[in-house]
């Protein structure tokens, strides 16, 4: 039986893909001469297998706690698994924060195809997913042309369960109480 316990690093599973081609490309002239010995149709045996692409990057390392661990010098796609893991919720739909040029007035709504049309049934909206991209244009510094993008997320999911727990508390002077807020997965409960 082969020894498979470097299956998880990518660089181990290069070489041993690499070194399987090769052997297959071996084994596919060996076929064709041994059809051509027979007089049979070479056609007919089927063209090398493409070339694979280079590996996906590998995935940022874990953390405390199984969380993505990401740090000053991390890049844009640690950081953003690691935000996405901390703020669980819906993928296929997110709030959008909004301010009224009118009146100033904010709030949030799903982010959607054409959402001032009201006399849309409600079966024909079309929510936006949330993506890398998106959860990168909420991290990043608004640029010169673009503006600031404020996402919110739908922490019931679609099985009614829930990842996450905020809870805000007060002072008893009215100011916010920082040191008692907290973030906190709760586990699923049933099948």
């Amino acid at each position: 039986m082969e020894d498979w316990s470097d299956c998880f690093n990518p660089d181990a599973l290069r070489i041993r893909l690499d070194i399987e081609l090769e052997e297959n490309a071996e084994l596919r002239e060996e076929i064709a001469r041994l059809h051509s010995l027979l007089g049979r149709d070479v056609q007919a045996i089927p063209a090398a297998i493409l070339s694979v692409p280079e590996p996906v990057p590998i995935p940022p390392p874990m953390g405390a706690g199984g969380l993505p661990y990401a740090d000053t010098s991390s890049s844009a796609e640690a950081k953003i698994a690691l935000f996405r893991a901390l703020f669980a919720g819906r993928e296929d739909a997110y709030a959008k924060r909004w301010v009224s040029a009118k009146s100033g007035r904010t709030g949030w709504s799903p982010a959607e195809d054409n959402p001032f049309d009201k006399n849309k049934p409600e079966e024909d909206r079309v929510f936006w997913p949330l993506t890398d991209e998106t959860v990168y244009r909420h991290l990043d510094s608004p640029r010169q042309g673009r503006s600031e993008l404020h996402i919110g997320m739908y922490p019931l999911l679609a099985n009614d369960t829930c990842r996450l727990l905020v809870q805000g508390t007060r002072h008893p002077a009215g100011r916010p109480n920082h040191a008692r807020h907290r973030i906190q997965e709760i586990p699923r409960r049933g099948p």
